[in-house]
C-alpha cells in the first residue's frame, strides 16, 4: 500500500464525511413528513376522519345560520375603539365638508365619489382642518384620520388603499407635506429632556456606595457613569456637574 502524505489523509477524511452528509440529505428528502396533526395545530382525531354518521349531523353542524347572524358575528369581532375612531374621523370630514365651498363636487355620500373627487378632497381636508382650539392636529393624528376613513370605507364595501394607490398621489402629497411643516414647527414632537444630576445625587452615589473604587462592579458602574456623563448627553448644559478627577 503507497504512503499517503499528511495532506492526502485530510483530504480522504473530508470526501468521506461530505459523502456521509450527503447521504443523510438524501435520506431526509426522500422520506418528508408534512404531519401537522398535532395538539399544537389542530384538535382534529382519527374518530374525526371518519365518516359522519346521520344520527350525529345535528351534533355536529348546529343550528343553520342566516346572514344576519354571520353579519353579527363579524361585528362582534371588530374593536370598538377602532370603530368608534372610523365614525369620528368620517363625521369630522362630512361637517368639514359641510362648511367648505368653492369645490365644485356633488355633495354625494363619500362612498359613491370617484377616487378623483377624493383625492382633492382629501387634499384640502388635510391642509385646512383644525382641532377644537383652532390649533393644527398632531402630524400621526392627521395620518390616523386618512387610515380610519379609508377603514370606514371598506368596511361598507368600498376597498380604498390610498397609501398605495397612484390615484391618490396627490392627497398623500399634501398630507406628507404637512406632515412635514408641523415637525418642523415642532408639533406633535414630544421633547424629553434628560433629568438633571447636580451634585447633591452625585455625592448620594459616592456615599452610598454606588459608585467608587472598592469593588470591579463599583469601578464598572462608575465608568459607565463618566461615560454616560461626558460622552451620552447631548449637550454641557443638560446636566450641572462639575467632575474632579481625584
Amino acid at each position: 500500500m503507497a504512503e499517503l502524505s499528511l495532506g492526502q489523509v485530510f483530504l480522504m477524511l473530508d470526501i468521506n464525511k461530505a459523502e456521509k452528509t450527503l447521504k443523510i440529505r438524501v435520506n431526509l428528502s426522500a422520506q418528508p413528513n408534512f404531519q401537522l396533526k398535532s395538539d399544537l395545530f389542530s384538535d382534529i382525531t382519527s374518530e374525526d376522519e371518519l365518516p359522519v354518521q346521520d344520527n350525529k349531523a345535528d351534533m355536529r353542524f348546529g343550528t343553520p345560520l342566516n346572514q344576519n347572524d354571520l353579519n353579527n358575528l363579524v361585528k362582534d369581532g371588530l374593536s370598538k375603539k377602532t370603530e368608534s375612531k372610523s365614525k369620528w374621523a368620517v363625521n369630522l370630514f362630512q361637517k368639514w365638508r359641510a362648511h367648505r365651498d368653492g369645490l365644485n363636487v356633488e355633495h354625494r355620500d363619500i362612498l359613491h365619489l370617484s377616487n378623483e373627487h377624493l383625492n382633492m378632497l382629501f387634499g384640502y381636508f388635510i391642509a385646512e382642518i383644525k382641532n377644537e382650539k383652532g390649533d393644527d392636529y398632531k402630524p400621526n393624528t392627521l395620518l390616523e384620520i386618512i387610515i380610519s376613513i379609508q377603514y370606514y370605507m371598506r368596511q361598507n364595501g368600498r376597498f380604498l388603499s390610498m397609501m398605495d394607490d397612484g390615484d391618490f398621489r396627490g392627497m398623500k402629497a399634501v398630507l406628507d407635506s404637512k406632515m412635514k411643516d408641523l415637525n418642523r414647527q415642532g408639533k406633535g414632537v414630544q421633547r424629553r429632556q434628560a433629568d438633571i444630576i447636580n451634585e447633591k445625587h452625585e455625592n448620594m452615589m459616592w456615599n452610598n456606595g454606588i459608585l467608587g473604587t472598592s469593588s470591579p462592579q463599583q469601578l464598572l458602574d462608575t465608568l459607565v457613569f463618566q461615560l454616560s456623563l461626558h460622552f451620552a448627553l447631548r449637550a454641557g448644559q443638560e446636566h450641572c456637574l462639575n467632575w474632579q478627577s481625584n
